[in-house]
């Protein structure tokens, strides 16, 4: 059985990526074909919720290459996008799934004492292992409301109070 402080990683990465009601794959599953590449109005740097998954799931294999593997991959691999090559959203979650699969593996490895050690992000800083797996759940958690966010705008859902909006094919109207 895991160590205390080890145990508690183990379960807020687990409800950060889907055992929590506000997890990454949770928000995902509740996105239409519709919705993933749309582009909301308005919306700085014109991300879809699809890049914004992709660059969520991407960030755990980045951040565990740096932590676990070779420190071959560079931020750059999660600015891919969705487009080229086309990901779907299926495709998007079974790679965050298996990336998840391999962070809960190495997790479950170490010793509160472990948590401690040095290791590398990716942007070359030396942070300890806690910090490092904490930086990969809330980068779930984070891109999990911001998923949210978008995709209540474009079904019409996401409004000021007295204001009202309907959609149509993901564009505003007012």
């Amino acid at each position: 059985m895991p160590e205390p402080a080890v145990e508690t990683l183990l379960y807020l990465f687990r409800r950060a990526f889907d055992e929590g009601e506000h997890g990454l794959a949770r928000n995902l599953a509740a996105v239409t074909e519709d919705q993933w590449d749309a582009i909301v109005p308005g919306q700085p740097f014109g991300r879809s919720i699809g890049w914004i998954a992709w660059h969520a799931v991407a960030g755990k294999h980045l951040y565990w290459d740096h932590a676990f593997g070779e420190r071959r991959l560079t931020g750059d691999y999660t600015e891919q996008g969705v487009l080229s090559p086309r990901r779907t959203k299926d495709d998007v979650i079974a790679y965050g799934r298996e990336w998840q699969q391999r962070w809960l593996e190495k997790i479950e490895q170490l010793t509160d004492a472990d948590l401690q050690a040095p290791t590398k992000a990716h942007w070359g800083a030396t942070l300890s292992m806690r910090r490092v797996i904490s930086a990969v759940l809330e980068h779930d958690i984070y891109h999990a409301g911001e998923i949210n966010h978008l995709r209540a705008v474009l079904d019409g859902t996401d409004k000021a109070p007295g204001e009202q909006h309907s959609t149509i094919s993901g564009q505003l109207r007012p």
